[in-house]
């Protein structure tokens, strides 16, 4: 008697078992790898979770830069009010890590499901495959066991009944996994973009990967009250724009190295000492990173260094003229004489009420030497002995030493 060959799978039991291995191929993905987001997903979640906070930074940089102007009482009630915010956003984030941790613990429960339900995928194909065989050889035993089993006596009735069954519940298992991965996408936006959140204040981010980040910088200028000062370091503008570009050495946010866009403030020694500063921090229970340090630094320089460029171009005279020099931090007044007047500003000026020092005097090359060097050593040590009140504002101090030049 001819030997009966094994039937042939059907189409539907070859995309059912085709599917099933598929899905199990994504979840021993997903444990190897522990789910975790390539850096592109990360990036655009960070970039879209940094413009919702736009709008509130902006805000609370527009009350800052209001309650500078303010007096004492209505800063009180500001400041009051942007507490109460505060308290509210903290309320608002611990809510958040709350349903973070719900749904951590069902998400792993339906991780749990989704294992104990491949298996038996598997087990209920394998028995249909089995269910064919013995059909091929018995079928009066194959009809047997459906009507003790399932009460059927139609076996292809109850075969189809399998295939709808397994392929609903494949579908669920997809959605479980999908809800996985959507998960852990959304707990390491909220990782991430809290680690950045309190250092990216006045900014928006333009770029985010794995170890670099490119943000607009914003800084706003401070005005002065008093009249004097005002006249001489009017810089015609509230706020300056720049770009950063950062790299970070891990996932703490450690300054590894910075460029800024324009190249007009020099950050070269902000850059070493926040390394230097990152190694204090690892020693100390100090709650802040390099990067918000040198970011809080950098804009003290903006600010610092706008200013003495707009008090360098308004003292001008008709005899002199003078500019900043960015990288030295230091003042060059030319004379019309070809004799330079270099000046050393305090740390802080003209932000702090401190006076300007004069460093040296000495012939530029570019004129005839008129005047003889032991006369300029007399006029150095008379300027340096000026009054420090005529020493703190730029036009002043210049105009002091025009006067003693011509005296000689």
């Amino acid at each position: 008697m001819e030997e009966a060959s094994p039937p042939a799978e059907s189409p539907h039991m070859e995309n059912i078992q085709r599917q099933i291995e598929e899905l199990s191929d994504l979840m021993k993905s997903y444990k190897g790898n522990g789910g975790e987001a390539s850096y592109a997903d990360m990036e655009k979640l960070v970039k879209q979770y940094a413009m919702d906070l736009e709008v509130k930074i902006k805000q609370v940089l527009e009350q800052s830069a209001v309650a500078a102007s303010l007096g004492h009482e209505d800063s009180s009630a500001l400041f009051g009010q942007l507490k109460k915010d505060l308290i509210a956003l903290e309320k608002e984030k611990m809510k958040v890590y709350d349903e973070i941790e719900i749904l951590q613990t069902s998400v792993m429960a339906d991780s749990e499901t989704l294992e104990r339900d491949l298996e038996w995928l598997k087990w209920s194909l394998d028995h249909t495959k089995l269910l064919d065989l013995q059909k091929m050889e018995s079928s009066k035993c194959l009809d047997c066991f459906y009507d003790n089993q399932l009460g059927s006596t139609k076996i292809d009735a109850f075969q189809k009944f399998q295939v709808l069954d397994l392929q609903a519940q494949i579908e669920k298992k997809n959605s479980i996994l999908k809800s996985l991965q959507s998960f852990d996408y959304e707990f390491k936006r909220y990782v991430i973009v809290e680690e950045i959140e309190d250092a990216l204040s006045c900014m928006k981010v333009l770029e985010f990967d794995q170890n670099s980040i490119r943000f607009s910088l914003r800084t706003y200028i401070p005005k002065f009250e008093d009249r004097q000062q005002k006249v001489e370091i009017a810089c015609g503008t509230s706020q300056v724009d720049h770009e950063l570009i950062i790299e970070v050495v891990d996932e703490k946010l450690q300054l590894q190295s910075a460029e800024i866009f324009p190249n007009d403030v020099y950050i070269v020694d902000i850059v070493e000492a926040a390394k230097g500063f990152r190694e204090f921090l690892s020693q100390t229970m100090v709650p802040q990173t390099s990067l918000e340090w040198f970011i809080q630094k950098v804009q003290e320089r903006i600010i610092i260094s706008t200013l003495r460029r707009s008090a360098a171009k308004n003292a001008n005279g008709f005899r002199y003229s003078a500019e900043y020099v960015e990288r030295d931090g230091i003042i060059i007044a030319h004379f019309t004489e070809g004799i330079d007047a270099i000046l050393k500003a305090s740390h802080g000026w003209p932000l702090c009420d401190s006076p300007l020092e004069l460093m040296t005097l000495k012939y530029s090359g570019n004129g005839v030497k008129t005047i003889p060097l032991s006369i300029l050593r007399k006029v150095e040590d008379a300027a340096k002995s000026l009054d420090t009140d005529g020493r703190k504002n730029l036009s002043s101090f210049l105009n002091a030493i025009e006067a003693l030049l011509y005296e000689q």
